[in-house]
Protein backbone atom coordinates (compact mmCIF):
# COMPACT_ATOMS: atom_id res chain seq x y z
CA UNK A 1 0.00 0.00 0.00
CA UNK A 2 1.22 3.36 -0.89
CA UNK A 3 0.72 6.38 1.30
CA UNK A 4 -1.88 7.66 -1.13
CA UNK A 5 -4.29 4.77 -0.78
CA UNK A 6 -4.04 3.99 2.96
CA UNK A 7 -7.37 4.05 4.72
CA UNK A 8 -7.93 7.26 6.60
CA UNK A 9 -8.68 6.99 10.29
CA UNK A 10 -12.12 8.14 11.23
CA UNK A 11 -12.06 11.80 12.04
CA UNK A 12 -12.11 12.28 15.78
CA UNK A 13 -14.72 14.83 16.73
CA UNK A 14 -13.40 17.78 18.66
CA UNK A 15 -13.99 17.57 22.39
CA UNK A 16 -16.86 19.76 23.47
CA UNK A 17 -15.73 22.90 25.17
CA UNK A 18 -15.68 22.54 28.90
CA UNK A 19 -18.80 23.93 30.49
CA UNK A 20 -17.86 26.33 33.23
CA UNK A 21 -19.99 25.94 36.30
CA UNK A 22 -20.36 28.94 38.62
CA UNK A 23 -18.29 27.14 41.27
CA UNK A 24 -15.49 26.39 38.81
CA UNK A 25 -15.54 29.98 37.55
CA UNK A 26 -15.43 31.30 41.13
CA UNK A 27 -12.47 29.05 41.99
CA UNK A 28 -10.64 30.08 38.78
CA UNK A 29 -11.07 33.77 39.63
CA UNK A 30 -10.25 33.18 43.32
CA UNK A 31 -6.94 31.43 42.54
CA UNK A 32 -5.72 34.44 40.58
CA UNK A 33 -6.09 36.77 43.57
CA UNK A 34 -3.09 36.36 45.88
CA UNK A 35 -4.56 38.46 48.69
CA UNK A 36 -7.78 36.44 48.63
CA UNK A 37 -5.83 33.18 48.85
CA UNK A 38 -3.82 34.43 51.83
CA UNK A 39 -6.94 35.75 53.57
CA UNK A 40 -8.83 32.51 52.92
CA UNK A 41 -5.89 30.50 54.24
CA UNK A 42 -5.75 32.66 57.36
CA UNK A 43 -9.47 32.19 58.01
CA UNK A 44 -9.09 28.43 57.55
CA UNK A 45 -6.14 28.47 59.97
CA UNK A 46 -8.23 30.34 62.57
CA UNK A 47 -11.11 27.88 62.16
CA UNK A 48 -8.69 24.95 62.53
CA UNK A 49 -7.22 26.50 65.69
CA UNK A 50 -10.70 27.09 67.09
CA UNK A 51 -11.75 23.50 66.42
CA UNK A 52 -8.52 21.96 67.74
CA UNK A 53 -8.00 24.41 70.63
CA UNK A 54 -8.82 21.97 73.45
CA UNK A 55 -6.12 19.62 72.19
CA UNK A 56 -3.59 22.33 71.24
CA UNK A 57 -3.71 24.24 74.53
CA UNK A 58 -0.87 23.18 76.82
CA UNK A 59 -2.86 23.95 79.98
CA UNK A 60 -6.51 23.95 80.96
CA UNK A 61 -7.56 27.56 80.46
CA UNK A 62 -10.37 27.40 83.01
CA UNK A 63 -8.98 25.37 85.89
CA UNK A 64 -5.19 25.79 85.71
CA UNK A 65 -3.65 28.21 88.17
CA UNK A 66 0.11 28.59 88.63
CA UNK A 67 0.40 30.65 91.80
CA UNK A 68 4.20 30.43 91.78
CA UNK A 69 4.37 32.24 88.42
CA UNK A 70 1.92 35.12 88.89
CA UNK A 71 2.51 37.86 86.27
CA UNK A 72 5.56 36.04 84.94
CA UNK A 73 6.87 36.96 81.48
CA UNK A 74 6.96 34.51 78.57
CA UNK A 75 9.04 31.40 79.17
CA UNK A 76 9.45 27.86 77.84
CA UNK A 77 6.68 26.66 80.15
CA UNK A 78 4.30 29.55 79.45
CA UNK A 79 4.83 30.89 75.90
CA UNK A 80 2.85 34.14 76.38
CA UNK A 81 3.38 34.36 80.12
CA UNK A 82 0.97 34.11 83.05
CA UNK A 83 -1.62 36.68 84.10
CA UNK A 84 -2.25 38.11 87.57
CA UNK A 85 -4.47 35.16 88.51
CA UNK A 86 -1.91 32.51 87.50
CA UNK A 87 -3.63 31.48 84.24
CA UNK A 88 -1.64 30.61 81.12
CA UNK A 89 -2.27 33.36 78.55
CA UNK A 90 -1.46 31.21 75.48
CA UNK A 91 -4.07 28.60 76.46
CA UNK A 92 -6.67 31.28 77.05
CA UNK A 93 -5.97 32.89 73.65
CA UNK A 94 -6.29 29.53 71.87
CA UNK A 95 -9.63 28.81 73.51
CA UNK A 96 -10.74 32.42 72.99
CA UNK A 97 -10.64 31.96 69.21
CA UNK A 98 -13.80 29.86 69.48
CA UNK A 99 -15.72 32.67 71.15
CA UNK A 100 -14.38 35.32 68.77
CA UNK A 101 -15.19 33.34 65.63
CA UNK A 102 -18.64 32.42 66.93
CA UNK A 103 -19.40 36.07 67.72
CA UNK A 104 -18.23 37.12 64.26
CA UNK A 105 -20.22 34.47 62.40
CA UNK A 106 -23.37 35.07 64.46
CA UNK A 107 -23.23 38.84 63.96
CA UNK A 108 -22.75 38.43 60.20
CA UNK A 109 -25.64 35.96 60.03
CA UNK A 110 -27.96 38.24 62.02
CA UNK A 111 -26.98 41.22 59.88
CA UNK A 112 -27.60 39.24 56.69
CA UNK A 113 -31.02 38.05 57.86
CA UNK A 114 -32.15 41.47 59.08
CA UNK A 115 -30.73 43.28 56.05
CA UNK A 116 -32.27 40.82 53.60
CA UNK A 117 -35.63 41.05 55.34
CA UNK A 118 -35.64 44.84 55.36
CA UNK A 119 -34.46 44.95 51.76
CA UNK A 120 -37.22 42.60 50.66
CA UNK A 121 -39.84 44.63 52.52
CA UNK A 122 -38.53 47.90 51.08
CA UNK A 123 -38.54 46.45 47.58
CA UNK A 124 -41.99 44.90 47.83
CA UNK A 125 -43.80 47.67 49.71
CA UNK A 126 -42.56 50.77 47.96
CA UNK A 127 -43.52 54.25 49.02
CA UNK A 128 -43.26 55.31 52.64
CA UNK A 129 -41.87 51.92 53.82
CA UNK A 130 -39.05 52.18 51.28
CA UNK A 131 -38.25 55.71 52.39
CA UNK A 132 -38.15 54.71 56.08
CA UNK A 133 -35.81 51.78 55.46
CA UNK A 134 -33.54 53.89 53.26
CA UNK A 135 -33.35 56.69 55.84
CA UNK A 136 -32.43 54.10 58.52
CA UNK A 137 -29.63 52.79 56.30
CA UNK A 138 -28.47 56.36 55.60
CA UNK A 139 -28.22 56.99 59.35
CA UNK A 140 -26.20 53.79 59.83
CA UNK A 141 -23.85 54.67 56.97
CA UNK A 142 -23.31 58.16 58.41
CA UNK A 143 -21.36 56.73 61.36
CA UNK A 144 -17.96 55.07 61.02
CA UNK A 145 -18.20 51.34 61.60
CA UNK A 146 -15.85 51.45 64.59
CA UNK A 147 -18.30 53.65 66.52
CA UNK A 148 -21.10 51.13 66.08
CA UNK A 149 -18.96 48.16 67.07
Amino acid sequence: MSPHNTPQAAAVPAAPSAVRTPAAEFWRQFKRQRVALWAGGFVLLLVAIAVLAPWLAPYDAENYFDYDALNSPPSAAHWFGVDALGRDIFSRILLGTRISLAAGFISVAVGAVVGTGLGLLAGYYEGWWDRIVMRMSDVLFAFPGILLA
